[in-house]
């Protein structure tokens, strides 16, 4: 479904060449480049990002890293969600 928004996008252009530009912007793609402290949440009921596709991003980072999951979580911000991002700039900002 995080992706459902580029499917017209996808379906105009040469498939080699979406996957190509595509990489230049996917997260997962440029984990091995990233060394600055990163922290990922995700939420149980979350549709869009599932808690699966954080996950595989989390395991790639080869850096200082925190993966919070909360089980009755969607897609959005929580106040337990800011507590923890505000604690993770307190550490690393």
């Amino acid at each position: 479904p995080a992706y459902s928004i580029l499917k017209p996008a996808y379906e105009e252009t040469d498939h080699t060449l979406f996957w190509n530009q595509l990489g230049y912007v996917d997260t997962l793609s440029h984990a091995h480049r990233i060394n600055v402290p990163v922290m990922l949440s995700a939420g149980g009921l979350d549709n869009t990002c599932p808690p699966k596709t954080i996950e595989h991003l989390f395991s790639e980072l080869d850096c200082t890293k925190q993966y919070t999951f909360s089980k009755n979580v969607v897609h959005t911000h929580s106040r337990e969600s800011m507590v923890l991002f505000s604690a993770w700039l307190h550490l690393y900002a």
